[in-house]
């Protein structure tokens, strides 16, 4: 598994990042870190992680998950909050809520299944693809 913080994408139309991404040869998970957790912000990074493999051709025959992490949620007037919005749409959902606990969770429930933004589950890809990702990946191992 590689895991890399802030992988960032530009192109001319838009720029971004996505702040937590980890792989394995199947599948990605890239998750949104955020302070304080909005259902605008879930929107907009549900909206990032559909066009993840449009930044990044390298992961096109990868499952693609999406989660979120956050120390505290909006209390804003909104119907639902951000937390049932993200789990209704298919991310996993991490709290850190800091304080005496100090305990960080998952609060998905345990018969949870995410929603891939992608069903595909092709075989790896070759030729100058594969060995550019290899590279990526041998350069991530030797910065962690």
């Amino acid at each position: 598994m590689v895991l890399r913080s802030i992988v960032y994408y530009k192109n001319k139309k838009e720029a971004g990042d996505f702040d937590l991404v980890a792989m394995n040869i199947k599948e990605v998970i890239t998750v949104e870190v955020e302070t304080t957790l909005t259902v605008e912000r879930v929107k907009k990074f549900i909206s990032s992680l559909k066009k993840f493999k449009g930044h990044f051709r390298e992961y096109k025959d990868r499952r693609i998950h999406g989660g979120v992490a956050y120390l505290s949620e909006s209390k804003g007037e909104e119907a639902k909050s951000a937390e049932e919005y993200a789990k209704e749409n298919g991310l996993f959902v991490v709290i850190s809520p800091g304080g005496e606990s100090n305990v960080t969770t998952i609060s998905n429930s345990q018969d949870f299944h995410s929603r891939p933004s992608s069903e595909s589950l092709k075989p790896p890809f070759g030729g100058r693809d594969r060995r550019r990702l290899m590279v990526r990946e041998q350069a991530a191992k030797a910065y962690l």
